[in-house]
């Protein structure tokens, strides 16, 4: 679940400290079968995030590790604004259409946490409500919840889990926390289909959604952990401090432009 807080993403550098208002590269990421992603592909949140009020991305919290990206949700520092930190990337490049696929182990997660790789419409200021999520919510990494959000031409919000009357969840047969998978989401003009380890868990269209709502459009790619606020705690569970940072790692990740 995606909601911005500031107009501008910031590509942060994961090995030095650099003055906020700078560009610097991501190092590169291995993809799945190919070679690095460029290093200027990957964008790194850094500010207040919209839809938790006990959160701030931090760039610190996105650390190249381990032949791959490690995401960190921990507590912040004693003169933070806000408790607890966590981490986000977002890809440079866009499409409208595709496969987009990440190989990910999801951390050992906890009521209240939500690792997430996701689709979120190019541009959040003047386009409408687009969304395409696989998320690991709360504290069982044996499922995933698989969701969409649109936005009608009416601007009302209408999303899968409203029209399945709840959360649309997978059992995977496996704990995502004890080792590597992959899920791909793949975009059509007219359909949307999901994947775990080459296997499809599920294929939407208008016909699942709200008023046989459907709205295309550009994309970009996301991987982030953060932790809900109560607001939220009816759908991820409630969020207290474990005394520990939480860890998810992803080594590969496919972009329609590869």
């Amino acid at each position: 679940m995606k909601t911005f807080h500031s107009a501008t993403a910031l590509a942060m550098v994961l090995t030095a400290t650099m003055a906020p208002a700078q560009e610097a590269e991501l190092p590169s990421l291995a993809r799945q079968g190919q070679g690095g992603i460029g290093e200027r592909d990957w964008l790194v949140s850094e500010w207040d995030a919209g839809q938790s009020n006990i959160l701030t991305w931090s760039a610190e919290n996105v650390r190249r590790e381990n032949d791959g990206i490690t995401f960190v949700l921990d507590a912040a520092g004693p003169e933070a604004e806000r408790p607890f930190r966590g981490g986000e990337i977002q890809s440079r490049t866009t499409a409208r259409t595709g496969t987009w696929s990440w190989r990910a182990q999801a951390p050992e997660m906890v009521e209240g946490a939500v690792f997430g790789m996701f689709l979120y419409q190019a541009d959040h200021e003047n386009q409408p409500w687009r969304e395409y999520d696989i998320e690991f919510v709360g504290g069982d990494t044996t499922e995933i919840q698989i969701n969409i959000h649109f936005e009608t031409e009416a601007g009302e919000h209408v999303s899968l889990d409203q029209a399945n009357g709840g959360p649309v969840t997978v059992d995977l047969g496996f704990d995502a926390a004890e080792g590597l998978h992959d899920y791909a989401i793949t975009v059509e003009e007219d359909a949307a289909e999901f994947r775990v380890d080459g296997e499809v868990v599920g294929r939407y269209g208008p016909e699942d959604m709200p008023g046989n709502t459907w709205s295309p459009g550009p994309l970009r790619a996301f991987v982030d952990l953060w932790a809900v606020p109560p607001s939220m705690s009816d759908w991820a569970g409630t969020w207290a401090d474990p005394g520990r940072a939480l860890t998810g790692w992803l080594t590969g990740v496919s972009l329609p432009a590869d």
